[in-house]
């Protein structure tokens, strides 16, 4: 790093700034670097880029930090410790704001469907552990200390059963060579797809075939879109390139719809020739980042895949939720897909050869042959693995019918605060209720009390203070902890409560305070001290965010009562519209603020158009 500083000095830079992971190393050798050298922490990149814009020169900055994809190759193979500390996402706190991974632009962060909606949920098999969504202006991420992942957790690992219905798995035809065999595999990086393609060439040298493999990445390894052209033959002279041309492809291993879909991909394909194992998993993309509720397609692109070359050349599954339910991890995923297209003949080399490919691999040699082989299974005979597995726990859906979702939300009120709020709740949905079907007349859908239903509910039980103690202290922070930790040291929560932290000129806490477990028993004297919510008594009440929030509730139910009286079928959709504004206010601080601002002036347009 100084010989780096010391020859940009020598070429005329005028100002260097040095920001790394860990910035005292350096401060401690800066009579190695140029006299004008500063050293910062990587959270300060945007002030410390700003700052050297407005210099005049050239200026430079060096960013000093491991390649997260190199710092998990050096911890697989020994070369670096594995860090103990993991980030966790409680599902209950979260607001599915995106502040997480605005920050920090890690795939490993996914989303989670839950009976409230849309949360987040951090991937651990996938994560680098790099913390910087701990950074994100949110009480709901906590560190795991000495967390150990739940594996082997279902009927799947060791399983009699599960070992007895592999073994009566019939072996696929074999392929009758008359050429080449052209396989692509596409995907994500650091998801393991140029692994997927070395296996297959591994498998079809150790029967004495030929192999090429030609891999295609972007610029980001880990995330970007990977294709891997995998050409097979009996004899190496049939290989007279590596690529594989314009729709000759005998088949594709899609482990990602996205890439799968992409015209990359399909260009490879045609009807009457290519097969396709798809992977069902919806793996975030960019808009993830942007719209915290952007769709992800799934069906659309599998739909694609479809049109090009036949539904009946298409099969899927779901390699992830297959993994995870069977080895309690997702990093096998992609071997599973595998054995997921081997079983139905689409890669023609041995069983034998493959698995010997995976024990030369040298990496979960176990537990990538346990995939494989429920890969076959899933391919087979679906209903068995079902089976086997068992049934998944059926999941609400925030909406459903009009009384469900009012229903839900009363009872969530009443925990919240207490009866008497429930009680508020519900009528004013009773008011708009009426209102509307006085409007549209019996029978008709009614979007506007669903809308109302759901927004109100979530405008009235903001988290604050109370609601996040409650969160923290009624045990289902350790329930969903222990659905995917075995074991763990301890727990720390990681909170920027307003009356202590100071907000930067970006409006985001200049710290987030990590309190141990002996908090916990004081969380839970906060939670039941929520009586005070909203009276002079209330401590946190003054501040301008509980305001806000109070403030915002009633201002919402006051726009939809003005509404009510002049309702008609003419301006039903701009009403429903006007309901649905809350939708977009989530988050904590200022991301909530923020969020709030555009709300309001979003509602003054549909209001402005209102008659």
């Amino acid at each position: 790093m100084p010989q780096i500083a010391r020859q940009l000095e020598a070429e005329g830079v005028a100002r260097i700034a040095v920001l790394a992971e860990d910035a005292e190393r350096w401060r401690g050798q800066a009579d190695e670097f140029p006299p004008r050298t500063s050293f910062h922490s990587r959270k300060e990149l945007d002030a410390v880029q700003r700052e050297l814009r407005a210099m005049p020169g050239v200026t430079a900055l060096i960013y000093d930090q491991v390649c997260a994809t190199e710092q998990r190759r050096r911890v697989k193979r020994g070369h670096a410790a594995a860090r103990t500390r993991r980030v966790f996402i409680h599902p209950e706190a979260c607001e599915n704001c995106g502040d997480c991974t605005a920050l920090s632009n890690c795939v490993a962060i996914r989303p989670l469907a839950t009976a409230l909606g849309r949360k987040r949920q951090i991937d651990q098999t996938v994560c680098n552990q790099d913390y910087a969504c701990l950074d994100a202006y949110c009480p709901a991420m906590v560190t795991v200390e000495g967390g150990d992942l739940r594996r082997k957790a279902t009927a799947g690992a060791g399983s009699d059963a599960l070992s007895d219905a592999i073994g009566r798995l019939p072996e696929p035809a074999p392929w009758r060579w008359a050429g080449p065999y052209d396989l692509v595999i596409a995907g994500v990086g650091g998801t393991g797809v140029i692994t997927l393609g070395a296996l297959v060439a591994t498998a079809a040298h150790l029967e004495g075939k030929s192999a090429s493999v030609l891999d295609f990445m972007g610029f980001a390894q880990k995330g970007g879109s990977v294709i891997a052209f995998v050409r097979l033959a009996e004899r190496a002279e049939l290989l007279n390139q590596a690529r594989i041309d314009t729709q000759q492809a005998d088949a594709m291993i899609a482990c990602d719809l996205v890439v799968g879909a992409s015209p990359e991909a399909l260009q490879s394909l045609t009807r009457g020739r290519t097969r396709v194992a798809a992977n069902l998993h919806q793996i975030p993309t960019a808009a993830f980042v942007a719209d915290a509720d952007a769709d992800l397609h799934a069906a659309g692109l599998l739909a694609k895949i479809r049109h090009a070359i036949g539904s009946e050349a298409v099969a899927s599954c779901d390699a992830q939720d297959l993994a995870s339910r069977v080895l309690g991890d997702t990093i096998t995923a992609n071997v599973l897909l595998l054995g997921f297209a081997w079983q139905l003949g689409m890669v023609p080399v041995g069983r034998a050869a493959i698995a010997r490919a995976l024990a030369l691999n040298a990496v979960e040699v176990e537990a990538n042959q346990l995939a494989f082989s429920c890969g076959r299974l899933a391919a087979a005979d679906p209903q068995a693995l079902r089976e086997l597995l068992g049934a998944q726990p059926a999941q609400e859906d925030e909406g459903g019918e009009l009384g469900a979702i009012v229903g839900r939300a009363s009872r969530r009120l009443a925990v919240y605060q207490d009866a008497r709020l429930s009680r508020r709740y519900a009528g004013f949905v009773a008011q708009v209720q009426a209102a509307e079907q006085r409007a549209l007349g019996a029978g008709a859908a009614l979007e506007l009390t669903r809308q109302v239903a759901i927004h109100y509910a979530r405008l009235l039980a903001c988290k604050d203070e109370y609601e996040i103690a409650r969160m923290y202290s009624d045990g289902s922070l350790e329930r969903a902890i222990g659905a995917q930790f075995s074991a763990w040291k301890s727990v720390r929560y990681h909170f920027a409560p307003e009356f202590l932290a100071r907000e930067g000129a970006d409006g985001r806490p200049l710290r987030k305070f990590a309190f141990g477990q002996w908090l916990r028993p004081a969380l839970g004297l906060l939670a039941r001290a929520r009586f005070m919510r909203a009276t002079p008594l209330d401590p946190f009440g003054w501040s301008a965010a509980r305001r806000a929030e109070r403030a915002l509730a009633a201002e919402y139910a006051a726009a939809i009562e003005r509404l009510l009286p002049g309702l008609n079928a003419g301006n039903h959709a701009n009403a429903v519209r006007i309901a649905a504004l809350p939708a977009g206010v989530r988050g904590f601080g200022s991301v909530r603020r923020d969020a709030i601002e555009r709300m309001k002036v979003e509602a003054h347009r549909l209001g402005a158009n209102w008659r």
